[in-house]
């Protein structure tokens, strides 16, 4: 059983870090700016909380958002997830109904000594998604005549982590854990005008290769038995991208491409949670900031940057962990809300988030869970010719534990 496992987790992996790129879809027409929408957190169970994660352990759930939690993961466990997403994104004058779907990575902890609480994890998700198709309509002049076209603009793509972590019991009341990340993608965008009465059409399309890595510093505390204290702080490194700009020629397949290289910083972020346990309920908050006013890559026609913050609300009530319970007395149920000052603004507007999270923990057999998790809200806003989004994310989360490694008695 312990090598079919083995075997399953790193294969998982490998066909997740083949196929992530493919996918990596789930974006918005906002995702027009930057890197896109950024995830902070593919958790299943997590998002259940409307992403409440950074004081709230889990003996099932892999935490990537504060590595000091992966000590309470009491097995070695694999888990997966898939996320669906479904956009209804208004103007003034028009709609659209837009749904995609997408993998969110292969996780892995290896619980190595539950005795003193020391784990590791391995895994790989998407960092970013650029997922956007946008038609302008367009007016200019040729000698003196107004000419009327429509203006194309599509991106797809994203930037993928691949992270080690670990964790450590430094005593009953503190765990600490570190992680380094290493990001890796390809942002693709094309840009086509194309103008009623006229050859003069322009198109032109932009591969960005990016390449970083960042280190992550938590802390968890319990300085009472019921009360949780959570923070961390992630330190970027200097990110490099190689960009293509490819120009096409009507007299051969490869036409123009110019290549350049250059540096991104990507600014550091912290985060600070706490959560207070009442008999069969945990009720948590998250507060997450990130300063990305100085940030200087591709702000697009209408963007610009901003300092970026989230809060969250969750509360968990916890299932039954007795096999003899009733079923639905089992399952774990999540509740949250969340609101964000998104990492952008657009034609000035700071662009703002809000949701509501609902989300189930449903034990299948032995140590095997499903989670599922269902997110609404909107995005945006109509002022100023801008896009006002409804959404919808479905996210699914499956996982098997299983016993690797087990404590034994210890004489001093």
């Amino acid at each position: 059983m312990v090598n079919s496992i083995k075997k399953s987790i790193a294969v998982a992996i490998l066909i997740i870090a083949a196929a992530h790129q493919s996918y990596s879809q789930g974006g918005s027409n906002y995702s027009i700016i930057g890197f896109g929408d950024i995830y902070n957190n593919t958790n299943a169970f997590y998002q259940g909380l409307a992403g409440t994660s950074i004081a709230i352990p889990s003996e099932e759930a892999i935490n990537t958002t504060n590595p000091a939690l992966l000590p309470f993961v009491s097995s070695t466990r694999l888990e997966i997830g898939y996320r669906v997403n479904q956009h209804y994104n208004k103007t003034d004058n028009s709609s659209l109904w837009q749904n995609n779907g997408e993998l969110t990575g292969a996780s892995a902890v290896f619980s190595v000594d539950t005795a003193i609480g020391l784990s590791f994890a391995v895994g790989i998700a998407p960092y970013s998604s650029v997922n956007y198709y946008i038609a302008n309509k367009m007016t200019t002049y040729a000698n003196e005549t107004q000419v009327e076209g429509i203006g194309y603009y599509q991106g797809q793509g994203g930037i993928s982590k691949a992270f080690a972590a670990g964790g450590v019991s430094i005593n009953k009341y503190l765990s600490v854990g570190s992680s380094l990340t290493v990001y890796f993608g390809t942002i693709n965008s094309l840009t086509q005008v194309n103008f009623n009465s006229t050859s003069s059409n322009s198109y032109f399309e932009k591969d960005d290769k990016f390449s970083g890595i960042s280190y992550k510093f938590g802390l968890y505390s319990n300085p009472t038995p019921n009360l949780g204290i959570g923070v961390y702080y992630e330190k970027y490194s200097n990110w490099k991208y190689t960009q293509d700009i490819i120009f096409p020629s009507v007299y051969t397949n490869s036409g123009t491409i110019i290549t350049n290289n250059y540096d991104c910083e990507v600014p550091d972020q912290f985060g600070v949670g706490l959560a207070y346990k009442m008999e069969k309920f945990v009720l948590g908050a998250d507060f997450v900031k990130q300063d990305f006013s100085n940030f200087k890559y591709n702000p697009g026609a209408i963007g610009s940057f901003a300092d970026a913050f989230s809060a969250s609300l969750g509360v968990s009530r916890l299932g039954n962990t007795s096999y003899s319970a009733a079923f639905l007395d089992r399952i774990t149920y999540n509740f949250g809300i969340a609101y964000s000052n998104l990492y952008y603004k657009a034609k000035g507007e700071q662009i703002k988030e809000y949701y509501g999270a609902i989300g189930f923990h449903i034990p299948v057999v032995g140590t095997t869970y499903l989670d599922a998790s269902f997110n609404v809200g909107q995005r945006g806003t109509l002022d100023k010719g801008l896009i006002k989004e409804t959404f919808c994310r479905c996210l699914f989360n499956f996982s098997i534990g299983e016993t690797w490694f087990k404590p034994y008695k210890r004489e001093y």
